[in-house]
């Protein structure tokens, strides 16, 4: 293939500034990474939470920057649909991992505060189960939530995934009815300790 033929080609534009979008997005997820880690350092949630976000973080931005590269294409190339379609997909599943990841360091984070490993653990064992329940209750709601967001981008799908947005909103409802009492206990243990 000459250059003249690869340069006049329709998707040539729209691909060099996907590149381009996916450099920049890494160059800021090196910085963003960077500063953050170092205000969060004596927070030890909020550190643990982006510390754990890092390989997540690494994939939503890209994503972030080809789907405004492909909302910015031109409709008439072929296939830019598709491409669009699997983009938004693979953005729900990133920013659903990405989630999780947060959850999970965030709670890491907090319970390293209160070692379960000390003699007298029984406070720390408490906030140790009340946490891991708390953390695993909201990540289930968020994985109900990006399945049901994504089956909502396919036209066949769009109720089933309606429905199933519904119910992970009862469930984040009921869970926090639930949890009430958990919460209160940890901020009394929190007070305590």
């Amino acid at each position: 293939m000459s250059a003249q033929v690869i340069l006049s080609h329709p998707w040539f534009p729209t691909l060099t500034a996907a590149v381009v979008a996916v450099l920049v997005a890494l160059v800021v997820h090196r910085i963003a990474r960077m500063l953050l880690l170092r205000l969060t350092r004596p927070l030890p949630g909020l550190y643990g939470m982006v510390d754990k976000c890092r390989p997540a973080a690494r994939w939503v931005l890209p994503l972030i920057g080809l789907q405004m590269v492909w909302q910015a294409a031109p409709e008439d190339l072929r296939g830019l649909g598709s491409v669009r379609h699997l983009n938004g997909l693979l953005l729900i599943a990133g920013v659903a991992w990405l989630a999780v990841r947060a959850i999970n360091g965030f709670t890491e984070g907090f319970l390293s505060k209160y070692p379960a490993t000390v003699a007298d653990n029984l406070q720390a064992r408490r906030l140790h189960t009340q946490g891991r329940v708390l953390a695993r209750t909201a990540i289930c709601v968020v994985l109900i939530a990006a399945a049901s967001l994504m089956l909502m981008t396919f036209p066949g799908a769009r109720q089933v995934g309606a429905s199933l947005l519904a119910s992970a909103g009862v469930i984040g409802i009921v869970a926090g009815l639930a949890a009430k009492p958990v919460f209160s206990n940890l901020i009394a243990g929190l007070q305590i300790a």
